[in-house]
């Protein structure tokens, strides 16, 4: 089976990568990052977001 080309940063939007940034050191909970990254990216998006 083929997997897809594993995602860098270049592949995110810069604003939700500095939201996940926030996420992974504390500074926002899971719920807050994926209010902000669904403001960026629409709320799909944001859940495609976090799991890539």
């Amino acid at each position: 089976m083929h997997k897809p080309p594993r995602q860098t940063a270049r592949d995110f939007d810069p604003d939700v990568l500095e939201l996940f940034d926030r996420y992974v050191h504390g500074g926002i909970d899971r719920r807050g990052f994926l209010s902000g990254a669904g403001r960026i990216v629409g709320a799909a998006g944001a859940v495609g977001v976090l799991a890539a």
